[in-house]
């Protein structure tokens, strides 16, 4: 299955699915806490924290010393190794990418900001380009319809020059067309050092787009595909020019995160793979530098020659990140008898969070917390519209907004998350920029909900909760059919209490549902595998990701999975000319076009989903820290580890 992974470095892009993300989103609220947690913790004999030094040439350890506590060792700090971009260890990983790499850019509200780089790149500033290009027959361009590099042929659909939404599409009929085509430039800050003392130049940039581009190397290559060309323009320069037809509506993080020419160079791309320069010992231009390994832990120094080393940053003298066997429940202990400064979110369950509510009212720990990036929804099988069939259809959207009403999703995140995250009316976090609040009809009112089944045909013959209601000429739904659907889920963290729920709440309305546990796995292979994605369900709970463009393909109609595409992710097969129209014009990523607007009024209205909330991300640390500011999309929330710092 292609993958689409969180990544400082590499780049979370979209393919034609986002299966993968919907994938990690899924395990990220596996996590269920173990015994001791549920029923507060038993505090053990404090324990002197575990050296880590290898190395009897290490320094021995200073007193100004930050403990992070993570869950499991990661098996390489390679940017484009398979254990990094597949492994299990990916969150723990980017908390250590934190310490060697700052940057090149974090995500923040929503939006890239520069860290080595002078700033974002624009088209105000000149930095982003829409250039008029002739393609000829034969020649790559990006297919508008498929959204895929292909060749241009006779027949196939392409974007002209002269275009500003998908409806404008045109069919190529010999010759050589106009389109556009994008070229972004980058700029680095001037006088930056890899941890060795030799310059960062926009070279190491391009040597990892050289790197990430080989066949040997286990990345996705969306990108690459749809890269024309990706040069230094000078030592702190580098321009990227995309094939024709292809505008990246997030090219301001269309920068390959630089890796050292200098020292990997010697290595072909399969052996950096294996190379212990790259793996193990990477250089840094971060705040710190990897001075040994263990089992147990890893150490790290300040790195000489970090670009903000004239701030006096970093302010610790060591960085130690340490594994903890014991899992969430030692780490708690932990850091409340100082052995891990901060905790995080790798070791951290959505459950802990009552008994560390508990602990932070006591002073003993700060929780520090942000909504996060992936909505917990149900989605609905809209793909049954037969009357003839036992199996109940949402076809009709008032049924939809009925169950809807009957739902009290503010109940749901304060028992699910604690409160920590927010309800939503869209796909959207209410976060995101881009978020369009609704207009109250997703407002828990059963009475009102119970009136409109009424006038839909759904009848409560008996006046009884504990019996569902009867079809009685109902749209799509055979007479007599009772109101009952299957839910189907991941029975693992919050969820099974969630849709246990959402079962007692539709019961008030004389809805029934039936709850069906099935594995992750099971739940999320593609078509014809998956549960999900083969169909096989009434409805769905699960989390899905939000990101900078969000992902309208979600519900566009050319995601429905099927024999000709396995990795569809529209597993609702919602369909809607208008949704489609307005996500395939995002999607294009023209210029001075935003729909996003657009295509949430559509979803609002049709409801093939039913948004319930943002789940939280989340760590811990000691009273008496500072510098730690989650943010949603970060790629760890020790996006600031360079300022984290003690209270003075």
């Amino acid at each position: 299955m292609p993958s689409y992974k969180y990544s400082k470095r590499g780049l979370l892009k979209r393919g034609m699915i986002v299966v993968g993300l919907l994938t990690a989103a899924l395990l990220a609220g596996a996590c269920t806490p173990p015994e001791e947690v549920d029923a507060g913790i038993t505090l053990l004999p404090s324990q002197a924290p575990t050296d880590v030094m290898v190395d009897a040439t290490l320094t021995p350890e200073p007193e100004n010393v930050l403990f992070v506590c993570l869950n499991q060792e990661p098996q390489s700090l390679y940017l484009y190794s398979d254990a990094y971009l597949y492994g299990e260890a990916r969150l723990e990983t980017n908390a250590i990418l934190q310490a060697i790499y700052d940057g090149p850019y974090d995500i923040l509200n929503y939006q890239p900001q520069p860290v080595i780089l002078a700033s974002i790149p624009s088209v105000e500033s000149g930095d982003v380009r829409y250039n008029t290009v002739d393609v000829a027959e034969g020649e790559v361009y990006l297919n508008p319809i498929s959204f895929q590099p292909e060749n241009l042929e006779r027949g196939k659909p392409y974007l002209p020059a002269d275009c500003t939404d998908a409806s404008c599409i045109r069919e190529f009929e010999g010759g050589s067309v106009a389109m556009l085509q994008m070229q972004v430039d980058f700029q680095l800050l001037p006088d930056l050092f890899w941890s060795d003392g030799e310059p960062l130049t926009a070279d190491d940039s391009v040597y990892s787009y050289q790197l990430d581009s080989d066949a040997d190397t286990p990345t996705t290559k969306y990108l690459v595909v749809r890269t024309e060309s990706y040069t230094a323009v000078d030592d702190g320069m580098v321009r990227w020019t995309g094939v024709p037809g292809f505008l990246d509506a997030e090219y301001a993080t269309i920068f390959w995160s630089p890796l050292p020419r200098h020292q990997l160079g010697r290595f072909d791309a399969a052996d950096v793979l294996s190379a212990e320069e790259a793996n193990r010992m990477p250089l840094s231009w971060g705040a710190y530098q990897i001075e040994g390994w263990s089992q147990e832990g890893l150490a790290l120094t300040p790195n000489p020659h970090y670009f903000r080393a004239a701030e006096g940053l970093p302010v610790y003298d060591r960085l130690v990140f340490r594994y903890l066997d014991g899992g969430e429940a030692a780490a708690i202990q932990q850091v409340m008898t100082g052995e891990c400064d901060v905790i995080d979110e790798s070791l951290l369950s959505l459950e802990a969070l009552p008994t560390l509510q508990e602990f932070a009212q006591e002073e003993r720990l700060v929780i520090r917390s942000t909504p996060g990036g992936e909505i917990e929804r149900i989605d609905f099988n809209l793909l049954r519209q037969n009357g003839d069939s036992d199996a109940l259809s949402f076809s009709d959207v008032r049924l939809r907004q009925a169950i809807a009403g009957c739902m009290d999703r503010e109940a749901y995140l304060n028992t699910a998350v604690s409160g920590y995250g927010l309800v939503s009316d869209s796909y959207l976090s209410p976060l995101h920029p881009l978020y369009r609040a609704g207009d109250g009809s997703l407002d828990y009112d059963p009475a009102f909900s119970m009136e409109l089944l009424d006038q839909l045909g759904w009848v409560d013959e008996d006046d009884d909760p504990a019996t569902p209601r009867i079809a009685r000429g109902v749209l799509d739904n055979a007479f007599g059919t009772p109101l009952v659907f299957n839910l189907t889920y991941v029975p693992e963290g919050f969820r099974r209490q969630l849709a246990e729920q959402v079962q007692s709440d539709l019961a008030v309305c004389g809805i029934g549902v039936n709850l069906v546990e099935v594995e992750q796995s099971e739940l999320v292979a593609p078509w014809p595998d998956g549960v999900a994605f083969n169909g096989g369900f009434d409805a769905v709970l699960w989390a899905w990701p939000d990101w900078v463009v969000p992902f309208c393909e979600m519900y566009a109609d050319w995601e429905i999975p099927s024999a000709a595409l396995p990795f569809g992710s529209n597993a609702s097969g919602y369909e809607n000319s208008a949704y489609n129209g307005a996500c395939r014009t995002a999607l294009l990523g023209l210029p001075a076009t935003m729909t996003m607007q657009v295509i949430q009024e559509r979803y609002q209205e049709d409801l093939p989903s039913i948004p319930l909330f943002t789940r939280p991300r989340y760590l811990v640390h000691v009273p008496g820290l500072t510098g730690i500011e989650p943010d949603s999309l970060v790629f760890s929330l020790l996006w600031s580890l360079e300022e984290m710092a003690p209270v003075e």
